[in-house]
């Protein structure tokens, strides 16, 4: 009788069973159906641009060819000072200096007839928790400083035969290093000059003299200028200052009175203009070869900061892409990867944090992509490096879409060094006809009905 339950158990779990396979067949083959172009179920659960499940995969054609930098690098306001030189056998020769205002950190001034003047310090701070050098940082770096005959205006760009100072005085001559890799620190040194002591100059102007604000103060004292004389060496570093960093001031030490203690006034460079000032000579380098081969692609592409060069990058058969039979393409991704040539962990030239992309008008100038328009944030236009696939990566969907439907021009995209007027950084980068890393364009697209 138990052997009977048992067998009667059995055949109701088998039955059980088999029900439940035959629904989950009926049901998977339900969906497979309903996704099968042309079939009607589910169809209207679908958005417009799934209508036809045919994606792909393609790269195209990219050209890739080094041009000369801009022009505009180096405009008064700038928040970082680039300042040194070094000799880099790939680029060239590469030399950064500074002008800069200061004004007093306010206008109530403590001085009298009785005051002594004990000395004036320039301050310096290197940027906190970011890159201080580019370069050899164990490399001496000279320095002269002189005041300036002139003004520094915003958005002006500099050349050094720009630069007006006064020669005849010098407020310092000497040499420093770059911080090492984490340090905290500053940049210290002793003003004097020769024209009558700079710092009896700021003291004693502020007792013959009622400033009204930042435009007569300016008048008398425009600013500063921080030369730098070239190593005869291939070492050399360009190091960076902080100048809105409140710990970057000018001070002026006096004793009051007869006291023993020196007390302190600060001229601080907060809210005021400077510009950096870059002399680059890349004589008989590759990248002066490359410019002037004017090859439509190139097959090693060079982007350097501070004015140096950019590469445009064309896509001379996006225009012609396109399908019969009344099909629309439409662009799933569209992403641009480009191949450092450099080493990320070796020699003193780091790679580029950023890189950013520029659409080019009617003018050869560049126009910011439809992707950071649309967003109003061009704070997206840089892609950094990604170590993990050695590339920057741009997103250019929507512009390629817009080249494929004749809405935007396929004039080419400019690539640079992003804030390349307040980094030194260079790199060569894998050109559109590079043998095994060029730069692609890989497209990701649907055809539409």
């Amino acid at each position: 009788m138990k052997t009977e339950n048992n067998k009667l158990m059995y055949r109701k779990i088998f039955y059980y069973q088999r029900k439940i396979m035959f629904f989950l067949l009926f049901g998977i083959a339900g969906v497979i159906l309903s996704c099968e172009e042309g079939n009607e179920l589910g169809k209207n659960v679908l958005p417009a641009s799934d209508s036809s499940f045919h994606r792909t995969m393609d790269t195209t054609t990219v050209y890739t060819s080094t041009l000369t930098g801009e022009d505009s690098v180096g405009k008064g306001s700038q928040q970082r000072m680039l300042f040194g030189s070094y000799n880099d056998e790939v680029f060239g020769e590469v030399q950064a200096e500074t002008m800069t205002q200061f004004y007093p950190g306010s206008f109530s001034f403590p001085f009298d007839d009785n005051d002594k003047l004990d000395s004036v310090v320039l301050l310096l701070r290197y940027p906190k928790d970011t890159t201080k050098f580019y370069g050899d940082y164990n490399a001496p770096i000279n320095l002269k400083i002189y005041e300036l005959n002139q003004s520094v205006k915003r958005n002006q760009a500099y050349n050094q035969e720009d630069v007006d100072y006064k020669s005849g005085n010098e407020l310092y001559s000497g040499e420093y290093t770059s911080p090492s890799v984490g340090a905290d620190t500053m940049l210290r040194v002793k003003l004097s000059g020769s024209e009558g002591s700079f710092g009896k100059r700021l003291r004693d102007s502020t007792l013959s003299s009622a400033y009204d604000g930042y435009s007569e103060f300016n008048d008398e004292f425009p600013g500063l200028y921080l030369k730098n004389t070239k190593n005869n060496s291939d070492e050399g570093a360009i190091t960076y200052f902080d100048q809105y960093h409140e710990d970057s001031k000018i001070r002026l030490y006096y004793y009051d009175n007869d006291a023993d203690t020196a007390k302190y006034f600060d001229y601080t460079f907060e809210k005021t203009y400077a510009a950096n000032i870059f002399n680059l000579d890349n004589s008989g380098t590759p990248v002066a070869e490359t410019i002037t081969d004017n090859s439509k692609n190139d097959s090693i592409a060079y982007l350097q900061s501070m004015g140096g060069t950019r590469v445009k990058i064309e896509f001379p058969y996006l225009d012609n892409w396109e399908h019969g039979d009344d099909k629309r393409i439409a662009i799933n991704k569209a992403f641009l990867r480009i191949t450092p040539k450099e080493n990320p962990i070796e020699g003193n030239y780091d790679l580029p944090n950023q890189l950013e992309i520029f659409r080019i008008n009617r003018d050869s100038i560049k126009y910011p992509l439809e992707e950071y328009l649309r967003s109003r944030s061009y704070q997206y236009l840089g892609e950094h490096y990604d170590s993990e696939t050695g590339t920057y990566t741009f997103d250019i969907t929507k512009h390629v879409q817009g080249i494929i439907d004749d809405g935007i021009k396929n004039r080419g995209l400019y690539l640079m060094v992003k804030n390349n007027n307040v980094t030194a950084a260079r790199c060569r980068i894998f050109g559109g006809s590079h043998s095994t890393n060029p730069v692609k364009l890989e497209i990701s697209y649907s055809l539409i009905d």
